[in-house]
């Protein structure tokens, strides 16, 4: 079995799509020009958390845990597909800028909801709307939808 080509955006078509990201909710704008800019697949975007993840210092994210599928009604959270996948991930200043500004709303978000937060002690930057993560399946639900 020959191993499947990866595929990657021509320019312009790269320009166009991060042009629609700009239109949408800004969760999801970061969360694909993760995937984008960090090459980060699509488990590893669903189990980061601020407190884990995120290094403001550096600029960038730690990759330790990935959701690739939900057991029971729950998200299986394991080790990335490889143990190089493993890895702290570089991104641009504007990226970092505009996850700050993201943060800020997560935290009033979080506040607002109060007793009604489902994440318990987990803070998944991409989560669906009471702390719990996105289903394994969403992200590719919603980037057809774009």
């Amino acid at each position: 079995m020959e191993p499947k080509e990866m595929q990657y955006f021509q320019t312009d078509e790269a320009e166009e799509c991060i042009r629609v990201l700009y239109e949408i909710d800004i969760k999801w704008r970061l969360y694909f020009l993760g995937a984008m800019i960090g090459g980060l697949r699509r488990g590893e975007g669903l189990a980061f958390q601020w407190h884990l993840d995120v290094d403001w210092d550096r600029g960038g994210f730690y990759v330790n845990r990935s959701i690739s599928k939900t057991v029971n009604g729950q998200p299986l959270v394991k080790a990335p597909k490889s143990r190089s996948s493993k890895r702290f991930v570089k991104m641009p200043d504007f990226y970092m800028d505009e996850l700050a500004k993201y943060y800020r709303i997560w935290k009033k978000e979080k506040l607002m909801l109060g007793g009604a937060w489902e994440g318990g002690d987990n803070q998944y930057i991409f989560h669906s709307g009471t702390g719990k993560p996105y289903y394994y399946t969403t992200p590719t639900a919603k980037w057809a939808k774009i």
